[in-house]
């Protein structure tokens, strides 16, 4: 499991419908929205996976670009979980 979190900025007056379009996606989670910006989590079962999310973010009408800020691999969460 891969979870990244990012910095997605939008153009001006863009801001809802990118999130509006970004809320639907599968393994994306916006937590805050501000000034044309918003700070979104990632999860994807691998690296590819993380990467092909990342291309269709960045394909929304109205990003101007996204920042990766954090990024972790995770073996098995489930496991991890189990434990604790």
């Amino acid at each position: 499991m891969n979870i990244s979190s990012a910095i997605v900025n939008a153009r001006p007056g863009a801001l809802g419908a990118v999130s509006n379009e970004m809320a639907a996606m599968a393994g994306v989670e916006i937590h805050a929205a501000a000034d044309d910006r918003l700070i979104v989590t990632i999860e994807a079962e691998d690296n590819r996976a993380t990467a092909d999310i990342f291309e269709s973010l960045g394909r929304i009408a109205g990003v101007l670009s996204i920042s990766m800020v954090y990024h972790q691999v995770e073996a098995d969460p489930e496991g991890y979980l189990a434990q604790a």
